[in-house]
């Protein structure tokens, strides 16, 4: 049996006298609090920040990527554009993240169906684009941003349309 064949001084050194004896240095115990209260605190960070997506207007397709996530937009593909105050309806998560205000993948909306989120819930207003493929809904930085980033869209859908 393998038990039998190792030494025994293999097990000695995991035992619980070898702990109570040799154990954590106090520098050892003191950088290994530190180290995890540094973790934790970048994390409430970095979770309180919200999500910023990246938003490309390209020739064709508007690029919307946060996180790990992302989606094209096709301007042909547009049906119209919406600024709502609020997210409501929202259900399940189907494919995607949330933490605290922050909701990026796809979600299930109930009057929708499953919808693209990229959104911080903090910001208003969001920017709903309705497609033939569904509905992407993203935050930009403030309510002068979304109205930018809408007629951009809407513009460069009129062009496509006009071709």
């Amino acid at each position: 049996m393998l038990l039998r064949r190792l030494p025994p001084r293999r097990f000695a050194r995991f035992s619980g006298r070898s702990i109570r004896r040799g154990g954590l240095s106090p520098e050892s115990g003191a950088a290994l609090v530190l180290g995890t209260m540094l973790c934790v605190f970048g994390l409430m960070v970095y979770v309180g920040r919200g999500v910023q997506p990246r938003i490309t207007a390209g020739a064709d397709v508007l690029h919307v990527e946060a996180l790990s996530f992302e989606t094209n937009v096709a301007y042909a593909d547009v049906d119209s554009i919406e600024l709502r105050p609020m997210l409501q309806g929202l259900g399940r998560r189907l494919g995607g993240m949330q933490s605290g205000n922050s909701y990026v993948g796809q979600f299930e909306v109930v009057p929708f169906g499953p919808t693209m989120l990229f959104v911080d819930a903090r910001r208003k207003p969001l920017i709903y684009f309705y497609t033939r493929k569904g509905v992407v809904v993203v935050t930009v930085q403030d309510s002068l941003a979304a109205s930018a980033l809408a007629r951009d869209v809407r513009s460069r859908m009129a062009r496509k349309r006009q071709r």
